[in-house]
């Protein structure tokens, strides 16, 4: 649960300027792929078995699109009010990012790679290994909550270097609400479906408004 956010202070933080940001980083998001195979089969002794293709999986889409909207257009429709000045204190900080990491170029290659792909290995790792680990040894409430604030923390450092650490609490709790939800969804839904749809969505308005904050047009 800690490991991400230490992987975000080192590339975002304490090595942002350093030839190292890259290897950090795929270091860091290397770990949430390999690590939930390695903690089952080597400590915990689980077998690790990919999930099959279930009627469930289908029937959870609705739900994941429809929260997915919900969130997401909120998330455009504060960017419309007195939030779009504090975005626009960040552009500076996000467009260097994007060009130390080769992405200015390529802006929607990233934003879909991010809110597709990304946005799986964020739900593998945050709802179906660490939730779904914490449910065994916590009460609902507490595997919920603990298995959103370990997810916010590392976003926090993430909006906190763009926005200000006051902002960037703002807006890590709420990433960690969406946490919450979409941990609420997996345990109820049984598959991870319907929250990753809902989180690619999300992710996607995010970057339609990065785009929006960066260029001046959505799109």
């Amino acid at each position: 649960m800690v490991l991400p956010c230490l992987g975000a202070l080192a590339y975002f933080v304490l090595f942002k300027e350093s030839t190292l940001v890259k290897t950090l980083y795929g270091g860091t998001k290397a770990f949430t792929l390999a690590w939930p195979v390695l903690a089952l089969t080597l400590i915990l002794r689980q077998r690790f078995e990919l999930p099959k293709p279930h009627r469930r999986d289908l029937e959870s889409i609705p739900l994941g699109a429809a929260s997915g909207l919900m969130i997401g257009l909120a998330l455009v429709g504060l960017a419309q009010t007195a939030l779009s000045g504090v975005m626009a204190s960040g552009v500076p900080a996000i467009r260097a990012q994007a060009e130390r990491f080769d992405l200015i170029d390529h802006y929607w290659l990233f934003a879909l790679l991010l809110s597709i792909v990304h946005a799986f290995v964020e739900e593998y790792y945050w709802r179906w290994f660490v939730y779904g680990q914490l449910r065994q040894l916590l009460p609902p409430a507490g595997a919920h909550a603990v298995a959103g604030a370990a997810f916010a923390a590392h976003h926090v450092v993430i909006t906190g270097v763009y926005f200000g650490w006051g902002w960037g609490v703002v807006f890590g709790a709420g990433v960690g609400l969406g946490g919450v939800l979409w941990s609420i969804m997996y345990e109820r839904q049984g598959t991870l479906t319907g929250a990753w749809i809902s989180h690619v969505i999300v992710d996607l308005a995010i970057m339609a408004v990065g785009h929006r904050a960066l260029w001046g047009r959505w799109i």
